[in-house]
């Protein structure tokens, strides 16, 4: 497998809330997320990323796990996938799927078969970095 080179500064900070920030602000960084029964950075769990516009996060589980996105805050609280999109399959995830934040908002994940997940933020990189 090829090992990405990142700055050093694309470490996430987590506290003991399970919330976990970039501290890159340029978003030229990819976190590499074990999206289990408790997802989780590392060691550190995780119940809420913020990353700046630009950054990826690779979804990635040795056991079987599927990743949707959900409509809101409702909707991942209730386990609800009526108004959900399909993301990766389980198969997607167990060889790691990349997703790329380009857009400023709120994401809600979900596995579809545990219900796992978390609502992640990304923040809208104040540095303009266009050309």
């Amino acid at each position: 497998s090829t090992t990405e080179t990142q700055p050093s500064s694309c470490v996430l900070g987590c506290n003991s809330d399970g919330e976990c920030h970039s501290h890159n602000v340029f978003g030229e960084c990819t976190y590499m997320l074990d999206w289990d029964l408790q997802p989780k950075f590392g060691e550190a769990p995780v119940s809420k990323v913020i990353i700046f516009k630009g950054d990826k996060i690779k979804f990635s589980t040795e056991s079987v796990h599927n990743l949707f996105e959900l409509a809101d805050d409702t909707s991942l609280d209730l386990c609800d996938f009526t108004d959900a999109t399909a993301i990766a399959n389980a198969e997607e995830v167990v060889v790691g799927h990349t997703m790329l934040f380009d857009e400023a908002g709120t994401y809600h994940f979900a596995c579809g078969i545990s219900c796992t997940g978390f609502p992640g933020e990304t923040a809208t990189n104040r540095q303009d970095t266009s050309s």
